[in-house]
């Protein structure tokens, strides 16, 4: 057992190897990056025991070193470069382990094997939180933090005033018919299919605070939705709904594995775009602005989420629909799962990653700073709880039945902590659940989640 001081000295030695080797200009280029990194999350490792920030700085540190010394090999010499490899290779497993004393797993969360493995995997979460989800979130001034903290003072207000937060079901409003749908045909490396549009509807309480702001994001206002029609007689169709930063069609039809469920298991597949995502985005980011910015965004991107989806299964049963199930990653797996609290017909609804509380990742997503000045405004953790309730998949229990629901999640992940998915799997009654020796970014690759996605679309789809 290598004691946990070690391991936290491990990038700072890593970061000084990389640049005390950058003697000329062309290596310096390949060693600053990783270097500086790697020197500053190790400094933080060693000094600021606990912060987030710490392990998303070492894990892209070392991956950009372990790239860089293979391009290196013919420029420096080669045990130079087997050094700077390995040292960036234990710093990027390092950042998978974590930097403090190794806890036992939370209640009904199974015991991680093959320790060195799930190093590497927890390590890519931690490069896609500080690469990729730390560009979704905005930090902002204290201009921008008064509003948000105004918003949600009031927004709470309203919510007990209109008796939403004993019985948030009644939050969410019955939709009508989608209508006026434009179908455009289109095509994905060999696959054909249609891109559903149509005006969305929905709408927040006019009293509620950001109204206007919400209403102001024209391309949210149309709802948005990747159609694979079989031709010929009725299918069984199942809803796939993407994890938060995809929306684009290219990841929603990979990483939802659309033509898996088209071809392979002959149904009717259905990709609704989330709002603030793909299509429907008020920034460059995809997905910026649902978590990190104004709470009450937050909530009506969820509300209106559920709106949206439950037109399209209107539709989709106006088809003829024999049977229809949903199926979520991630955001999409919080979503599904906000679903079964209205949608009692559904064959099946498969949570995967699932996110059960946004409250706390919001404080593991955000900047110190913001958490702290929200705080210091009266907005903690308590607060946010509160007013994410009438979105909370833990609020209101699901209409289908308990054979019908199935979850799949990562031992390491941590994007979705493991304890928020086994809180999710309780409150649902205990369904069947697969636990995979794994991470979040990796769900694609798993075999214990793809055989978990087969047995649920056989029993329930398509026997």
């Amino acid at each position: 057992m290598i004691p946990p001081v070690m391991i936290r000295l491990l990038p700072a030695i890593a970061g000084l190897a990389w640049l005390l080797v950058a003697g000329d200009v062309a290596i310096m280029l390949f060693a600053l990056i990783p270097g500086a990194l790697l020197l500053g999350g190790g400094i933080s490792a060693l000094f600021l025991s606990g912060d987030f920030r710490t392990p998303q700085l070492v894990a892209i540190g070392g991956l950009i070193g372990m790239v860089n010394a293979v391009l290196l090999v013919f420029a420096v010499d080669l045990s130079t470069v087997s050094w700077l490899f390995l040292l960036s290779l234990s710093s990027f497993l390092a950042a998978g382990r974590g930097f403090e004393e190794k806890l036992a797993p939370p209640d009904d969360v199974p015991a991680e094997e093959k320790p060195v493995i799930l190093a590497a995997k927890a390590a890519f979460d931690e490069v896609s939180l500080g690469a990729g989800i730390r560009f979704m979130l905005s930090s902002p001034n204290a201009a921008k933090m008064d509003e948000i903290a105004d918003e949600t003072h009031r927004g709470i207000t309203l919510l007990e005033g209109g008796n939403f937060l004993n019985s948030p079901l009644t939050w969410h409003q019955t939709p009508g018919e989608a209508d006026n749908i434009i179908f455009t045909p289109a095509s994905f490396k060999g696959l054909d299919y249609q891109k559903m549009k149509f005006t969305s509807g929905y709408q927040p309480p006019v009293e509620f605070p950001g109204f206007d702001r919400w209403q102001s994001y024209q391309s949210n206002l149309s709802a948005h939705a990747i159609v694979l029609q079989h031709a010929g007689p009725p299918r069984p169709w199942i809803v796939c709904i993407h994890g938060g930063a995809m929306g684009r069609d290219a990841t929603n039809l990979f990483g939802m594995q659309a033509a898996k469920f088209h071809r392979d298991h002959g149904l009717n597949v259905l990709l609704p775009v989330l709002p603030l995502h793909g299509a429907r985005r008020a920034g460059t980011m995809s997905g910026a602005g649902i978590i990190g910015g104004y709470l009450t965004d937050t909530v009506f991107a969820l509300s209106q989420a559920v709106w949206d989806i439950r037109q399209m299964i209107s539709w989709a049963r106006a088809q003829e629909a024999e049977r229809l199930g949903v199926y979520g990653i991630s955001l999409g797996g919080y979503t599904t799962a906000l679903l079964t609290q209205s949608e009692s017909e559904l064959a099946c609804a498969i949570a995967g990653i699932p996110a059960s509380r946004l409250a706390p990742m919001l404080g593991r997503l955000l900047e110190p700073r913001m958490v702290e000045g929200l705080a210091e405004r009266g907005v903690g953790l308590s607060e946010v709880e509160t007013m994410f309730k009438v979105i909370s998949p833990l609020a209101e229990a699901p209409k289908l039945s308990l054979d019908r629901r199935y979850i799949f999640a990562g031992v390491v992940d941590r994007m979705v902590l493991p304890a928020h998915v086994a809180e999710l799997w309780r409150h649902w009654e205990k369904p069947r659940i697969e636990w995979y020796q794994g991470s979040h970014v990796g769900w694609l690759w798993e075999k214990p989640a793809q055989n978990l996605l087969d047995e649920a679309i056989r029993a329930h789809l398509t026997s």
